[in-house]
């Protein structure tokens, strides 16, 4: 067989779950770092997209990559001192090395690159080893790594402890603090000591000071803090979050029905009050009609009957009225019955000296008094002559004589 007919070898590929599938970084002291792609790739899409870096056992290749180390690596910002432990802790280069064992700055290293590039997973062990590291955290430490990387933890711890410590805040550490800072943390320290030496004791934690103080910073930390979260840390946090929701609405809708049962109550005691009061004047209602007689009770007003016109005639001759006691002060008293009262004009008798008036003849009652002499002063009277055919005589039963002048 010649050369000519032997079958050209079959192409090579990849396997896409062994072969070691690098990836080179560069960093700027000039260190080259060849790590596995497969921790970038599945542990931040953000850092895999801000680089380019793809999963090429997807592909398919015709042969293996021969050369040893790509001719444009992707070149880092970041020293290899800085950038080694994250390698370590990401890419473990022994298989019982889960966590390596790293010094309190090297895992603040970690913890920067894992925040810097939304390594959530990571970020969450290194916050836990920095939370058990020896030594720990100063204050100011806490404080500081807790606004820069975004820890509200860290921040509010540092916070309380340097309320909580024995001496005040110095000018130099007011300095590294910043002015309002510092002024408010030690008008919180001030309220702190009073209420805990009060008799009242504390009226709000020490926690819900410090988040009113700095409201502002824990809530931009708080939103980094949510896409930091891990899958199952933000399911938690949601949870956590409806159930508060749900606290809120069950105690403002208890709080409501406490309103309207209180209201409720205050309306049957009302009632009930209004209900005894009217039962008490019921009460006294039958009392008083149960113990009064029949008998003194006021008889009711007799009715006034008309007089005939034969009484009138024969009132003022009738029988006289009884006459009151011999030791009564009004012996001539009239009698107290009424005497009724009729509608027809009673005339005085004839025998009455102004029985003339009611007379229409000349020179008699009023007619007689108008024509007397004594108007007839001729033209002084205001009336005029008097009449001649009037006669100057009045009758003798006249009310009024005149004499001559």
């Amino acid at each position: 067989m010649s050369p000519s007919d032997v079958p050209p070898p079959a192409p090579l590929k990849y396997d896409k779950e062994f072969y070691p599938d690098t990836v080179t970084f560069l960093t700027s002291d000039n260190v080259l770092f060849a790590v596995p792609k497969r921790p970038f790739l599945s542990g931040s899409s953000t850092f895999a997209k801000k680089y380019q870096i793809v999963d090429d056992r997807r592909a398919q290749h015709t042969q293996a990559n021969s050369s040893k180390f790509p001719s444009s690596p992707i070149k880092l910002e970041y020293d290899s001192e800085a950038f080694r432990p994250f390698c370590k802790v990401l890419c473990p280069m022994e298989r019982h090395e889960t966590t390596p064992t790293l010094t309190q700055q090297k895992w603040i290293w970690v913890l920067r690159f894992a925040t810097i590039w939304n390594f959530n997973d990571l970020r969450q062990r290194a916050t836990d080893m920095l939370n058990l590291t020896e030594p720990k955290l100063s204050p100011f430490d806490k404080i500081t790594l807790g606004k820069e990387l975004n820890v509200s933890a860290w921040l509010k711890s540092g916070y309380s402890e340097l309320v909580t410590r024995g001496s005040s805040i110095s000018v130099e550490e007011a300095q590294v603090l910043g002015l309002q800072t510092a002024i408010s943390l030690i008008a919180i320290r001030e309220s702190y000591l009073r209420s805990k030496y009060s008799k009242h004791g504390l009226p709000v934690t020490l926690d819900k000071q410090i988040i009113s103080a700095f409201q502002s910073e824990f809530d931009s930390i708080y939103l980094v803090e949510q896409d930091c979260m891990l899958p199952q840390d933000r399911e938690a946090a949601e949870k956590g979050r409806l159930k508060k929701v749900r606290a809120e609405e069950e105690a403002k809708r208890e709080k409501e029905c406490e309103r309207l049962r209180a209201e409720l109550a205050e309306k049957e005691k009302r009632q009930k009050k209004e209900n005894e009061e009217l039962a008490e004047k019921r009460e006294a209602l039958n009392a008083l009609e149960a113990g009064v007689p029949s008998a003194e009770k006021p008889a009711a007003a007799a009715k006034v009957s008309p007089v005939p016109a034969a009484a009138k005639s024969q009132a003022g001759s009738g029988p006289a009225p009884d006459k009151l006691p011999s030791n009564s002060p009004f012996p001539s008293a009239a009698p107290s019955a009424p005497q009724p009262v009729t509608s027809a004009p009673v005339f005085p008798p004839n025998n009455s000296p102004f029985a003339a008036l009611k007379q229409n003849t000349p020179g008699q009652g009023f007619l007689g008094f108008a024509t007397q002499n004594a108007f007839s002063a001729g033209a002084t009277s205001p009336f005029g002559g008097a009449p001649v055919s009037a006669p100057q005589v009045l009758a003798s039963n006249a009310p009024f004589s005149f004499g001559s002048r």
